[in-house]
């Protein structure tokens, strides 16, 4: 089975308009999850990552913050010119949206997810919700009715869902 924009259903979204994607999307609602995780794509691709990174679940930011440091160390060019000398200063730097890690971080994230592609192309739906889990799918319909459905395992904490990123790949 094989989706490209060309036989897919896409949804005419300019991401820099705010008005212009709440009137398509509908605004952000903590509450909802499927509204977190579509938002949090449009944050990435707005250049709002610290947006996007504050939707991340807490155990998905601790993980990405050591993989991260781990692999960013190595790379000293990117740790000099922004001051990282620990894990806390790198959080900070997401924290602040730091132009430095949307290169070293966000761009290669957005590429590997899809987002650009989930945000024109899927719909996003929750299909369980129970206590503080929930699972929510992103859709994509190909125009001859085909579906593919995307799982993402989301996490009510600090009064909204989040994003369980990391949780949703290792229960892939």
């Amino acid at each position: 089975m094989h989706f490209n924009g060309d036989s897919l259903e896409k949804k005419e979204i300019d991401k820099n308009q705010d008005d212009e994607i709440a009137k398509i999307i509908g605004t952000f609602d903590p509450e909802k999850p499927d509204k977190v995780l579509l938002y949090f794509y449009v944050y990435i691709m707005k250049g709002e990552c610290d947006k996007a990174w504050a939707l991340f679940s807490k155990y998905s930011q601790q993980k990405i913050l050591e993989t991260s440091y781990d692999e960013m160390k190595e790379s000293d060019e990117f740790y000099l010119q922004n001051e990282i000398t620990s894990k806390m200063d790198l959080k900070k730097a997401f924290e602040e949206n730091n132009p430095g890690l949307k290169e070293a971080f966000w761009l290669p994230f957005a590429v590997n997810s899809y987002a650009e592609f989930l945000i024109e192309y899927a719909d996003f739906n929750v299909k369980i919700k129970k206590d503080n889990k929930a699972l929510v799918e992103a859709v994509l319909k190909r125009t001859d009715g085909v579906e593919a459905r995307l799982p993402f395992t989301m996490f009510y904490e600090d009064s909204s869902w989040r994003v369980g990123m990391i949780e949703t790949a290792d229960e892939v």
